[in-house]
């Protein structure tokens, strides 16, 4: 990967739908349990760029849809 190779940050862009929802809080050592086939792209995504390059920062972001929030 080029980014590991120049010894550049990579931050990859992933979602909190690598998670199922079954748990209310989710801490970053929990192992992604996807139940949609967009969260598990994303959960393999972020398998494959940490194994070539474990310094890379997987930053997971909320899954919007539509034009009203969820709380």
């Amino acid at each position: 990967m080029t980014a590991a190779r120049q010894g550049v940050r990579l931050v990859h862009v992933s979602s909190d739908a690598v998670f199922s929802g079954a748990r209310v809080h989710y801490a970053e050592s929990c192992l992604p349990d996807p139940i949609t086939p967009y969260g598990a792209a994303k959960a393999a995504a972020e398998t494959g760029i940490l194994a070539v390059h474990p310094e890379a920062v997987v930053a997971r972001t909320s899954l919007i849809i539509g034009d009203k929030a969820v709380v």
